[in-house]
């Protein structure tokens, strides 16, 4: 498998800490949240969490933002992705429910 080009992997790496920029600064959630729960694009607690091609979680708001940028990568790998069909994710967002319960 042939390695991601250089320059692909840098536009996708600027346009990815745009939207980091966008969201939440990381100083003002709580350290104890799983990390399974945050977005990796926007690093907050998920609402509504899809798994792309990738297979990768991200906020549903987060990720549908990157493809509509006309981006057709992976916001983490920078990979060619071969769908941007978007699969709820239950399991996390069960989870996500039975952690906000406990708070």
């Amino acid at each position: 498998m042939e390695a991601p080009a250089v320059e692909p992997l840098q536009h996708a790496a600027a346009a990815l800490t745009e939207l980091v920029d966008e969201a939440a600064p990381p100083s003002t959630r709580p350290s104890d949240i799983p990390e399974a729960f945050l977005c990796p694009i926007t690093f907050a607690l998920m609402d509504d969490p899809v798994v792309m091609m990738d297979g990768m979680t991200y906020e549903r708001r987060a990720i549908e933002r990157w493809l509509s940028k006309g981006h057709t990568t992976s916001p983490l790998t920078g990979a060619e992705l071969q769908s941007t069909v978007l699969i709820p994710n239950n399991l996390v967002r069960s989870q996500i429910r039975e952690y906000r319960a406990q708070q």
